[in-house]
């Protein structure tokens, strides 16, 4: 998990993610969860999440539903191919399905989308992501 998230040879990163895996593996099984999965919704997004509700527009009203368990149940159910970031199907269906005008705009577009979008397409992405480290 260290070495994933860049934290290579921080003692202190290791051993708490030593921890947390050590903890988790058990409930885990019962859960049916991808650990990767797990590890970047209570990691990733939970630090993403908080900081981006500090950084923003104080008159900006916005409700964020993904301190909810059931929510995150339902979202982990998903098969990850499903909810790739780069190729978006399970939320455009679910977007789709509750309100199909957004469909017509561009799901955060740049460069590095479309190009991991299309490298996944012809099989190439984590051979590339492998060598590069930087994606």
């Amino acid at each position: 998990m260290a070495i994933i998230w860049d934290y290579k040879g921080n003692r202190y990163v290791i051993e708490n993610y030593s921890k947390w895996i050590n903890e988790i593996e058990k409930k885990l099984e019962s859960l049916d969860y991808n650990i990767l999965d797990l590890f970047n919704w209570e990691e990733r997004n939970g630090n993403w999440y908080s900081q981006f509700q500090v950084d923003k527009d104080i008159a900006q009203e916005e409700f964020t539903p993904y301190n909810c368990r059931k929510l995150m149940d339902i979202f982990l159910s998903v098969p990850s191919k499903y909810r790739d970031v780069h190729t978006n199907i399970f939320y455009r269906a679910m977007i789709k399905k509750l309100w199909p005008e957004l469909l017509s705009e561009p799901f955060n577009p740049n460069l590095k989308k479309y190009s991991s979008y299309y490298l996944k397409k012809a099989g190439l992405y984590w051979g590339i992501r492998r060598m590069t480290r930087s994606w």
